[in-house]
């Protein structure tokens, strides 16, 4: 009986910490995928910190946080040769609708409101409605990478409201 009693106060304990509101707060995620395929490289991708910023840090009509930096990675590619030889590979992410002046940042899929993500792939802004154009990456033995950034940016004089910032980009590679 003594057990249950202390697993229950402890449980109790535990749930309490972790019900405090976003103003007491702060709080991120970490995304753990993989995949096997018969592709010619194997490819990593890094998520792109977006930071944590308080209502405060966001307060100016044209507000914005620092760039944020990740890669995707094509490793160990088994370039060929003749006719099945390979140089490069056509990287594409998936369009949307973009939100902010002239439709250029990429919509918030967290909580919080009037912020969008600003999105940058090998140092070119990368738009919603045009975000299918592939970027051509050369291919290395070795490996290649391709730098992406985000930030996030306030939309509006309006101000923002507390909440989490994210944005989940899909993306293809056609190896050439």
């Amino acid at each position: 009986m003594k057990k249950i009693v202390l697993a229950l106060a402890a449980t109790t304990l535990f749930s309490s910490a972790f019900a405090q509101t976003f103003e007491n707060s702060s709080s991120g995620e970490i995304t753990f995928s993989g995949e096997v395929t018969t592709a010619a490289c194997s490819m990593t991708s890094e998520n792109v910190p977006l930071y944590s910023y308080t209502v405060r840090d966001l307060a100016g009509a044209t507000a914005t946080g620092e760039w944020g930096q990740g890669s995707i990675r094509f490793i160990n590619c088994d370039l060929g040769t003749g006719n099945d030889a390979i140089s490069s590979v056509d990287v594409s992410f998936a369009k949307s609708t973009g939100v902010g002046t002239n439709n250029r940042f990429w919509s918030n899929q967290g909580t919080a409101t009037n912020v969008g993500v600003e999105i940058q792939v090998a140092g070119a802004p990368l738009l919603p409605a045009t975000a299918d154009a592939p970027i051509n990456v050369a291919l290395q033995a070795t490996g290649s990478t391709l730098l992406v950034q985000g930030r996030t940016v306030k939309l509006s004089a309006d101000d923002a409201t507390p909440g989490t910032v994210k944005q989940a980009l899909r993306f293809n590679a056609v190896y050439k």
